[in-house]
């Protein structure tokens, strides 16, 4: 599970369990997310173990993958989601949720929008949702339809991840009741 705020405790603790789950020969690896986010850098190392493990992943979001969480999500090659759930928001602030100032907050937005654009790409994602996740000044289109609005952070609910363009789900695997399904 990954619940409650991301932290550098976090990813100690799922270190060891993915070391414990390969070392073990398991077949795979299911995140249960729950989260409204935390910090980014913790987020960062997390996506890192999920890119890095030979097993296959997939992330249930169980009813919140917000902020860090978004940017986790895309480190494994399945996004399944709740049926009420939400997906997305990643837009970075300060630690007690203020806004950063504008120069800092460029910078950041400019870097990890390119990092979890790559992350998305590696695992089969559209990149501009990743984007979207974490820059509000990010237009989505796909064909005539407005996925996000520029001025807008984009956060997409289970039934949205889940509607197809062109035959491919714009985020999401399905909808599932728990992880086990």
């Amino acid at each position: 599970p990954i619940e409650g705020e991301i932290s550098e405790a976090q990813f100690l603790i799922l270190r060891r369990a993915m070391k414990a789950a390969e070392k073990a020969g398991a077949s795979g690896l299911v995140v249960n997310m729950d989260t409204y986010g935390g910090s980014l850098q913790a987020a960062v190392k997390i996506l890192n173990l999920l890119l890095e493990t030979p097993l296959p992943t997939a992330t249930w979001v169980n009813t919140n993958a917000g902020s860090a969480g978004a940017l986790i999500a895309l480190g494994t090659k399945k996004i399944i989601m709740a049926p009420v759930s939400a997906i997305g928001a990643a837009a970075p602030v300060l630690g007690g949720g203020q806004e950063v100032p504008e120069t800092m907050n460029a910078k950041i937005v400019s870097y990890y929008s390119g990092y979890f654009r790559s992350a998305a790409e590696k695992n089969g994602y559209n990149p501009e949702l990743a984007v979207a996740f974490i820059n509000k000044e990010k237009e989505v289109k796909i064909g005539d339809k407005e996925i996000s609005a520029k001025g807008d952070l984009l956060t997409l609910s289970a039934q949205e991840a889940v509607r197809e363009f062109d035959g491919k789900p714009l985020l999401a695997s399905g909808i599932a009741q728990n992880q086990t399904q």
